[in-house]
């Protein structure tokens, strides 16, 4: 009998072990240093805000879930490859984890640090460090990190890759925008000749 016990006690504590050590801890943020955030980037790019989309809250989820879309006018791409000049990212809350924050100015002109998933979506590196801030075209912080073996790395990689630096393919909106603008700056074009050629023809 307290052979029985004793292996029942055993089998419920190696089961305990097992599923604590393959349980991820949600409580833990993943942290990269500054090489490996550059070396596990997908795609490293330039460019500024123009839209923060917000999303419906969601009540009574443990999370973590996407709250915002943030929408970013891509610039310069430094490593990888981007499908349009538009690149949405993903700010989430809730849950144990720590997640990246974004800065709330359109003026701030960002370094960042993405993985692509499968559906080449794009997502966070690790839970902080993604966004690196240039001013006086060079990065000159990292977002809520005050540590400054970012900020050198960070540089360091921007100014060995921004000579070489890519430009994004235009998004259909961005043509079609280019495209209105011209349209109607030959359209004004055409009623300022056809105004001058009429007083003319008056005098």
């Amino acid at each position: 009998m307290r052979y029985s016990v004793s292996v029942i006690i055993t089998c419920c504590l190696g089961l305990f072990l097992i599923i604590q050590g393959t349980t991820p801890s949600y409580g833990k943020a993943l942290v990269l240093s500054p090489d490996n955030m550059l070396q596990y980037a997908d795609v490293i790019f330039t460019g500024n805000i123009i839209r923060i989309e917000k999303l419906a809250q969601r009540k009574n989820e443990p999370g973590p879930y996407v709250v915002k879309l943030i929408h970013v006018k891509v610039d310069q791409i430094l490593k990888g490859n981007l499908d349009s000049d538009i690149a949405i990212l993903k700010q989430s809350e809730g849950g144990l984890a720590v997640h990246q924050n974004y800065p709330d100015s359109k003026k701030e002109k960002m370094l960042i640090l993405q993985r692509k998933l499968p559906d080449n979506t794009l997502t966070v590196v690790a839970d902080s460090n993604n966004i690196g801030i240039i001013q006086e075209d060079r990065v000159v912080e990292v977002l809520n990190n005050p540590n400054d073996e970012y900020v050198s790395v960070f540089d360091q990689f921007y100014q060995a890759q921004k000579a070489n630096a890519k430009k994004p393919p235009q998004s259909i909106n961005s043509a079609a925008s280019s495209i209105s603008y011209s349209l109607v700056a030959v359209a004004g074009a055409l009623i300022l000749s056809c105004g001058i050629v009429q007083l003319r023809r008056k005098k």
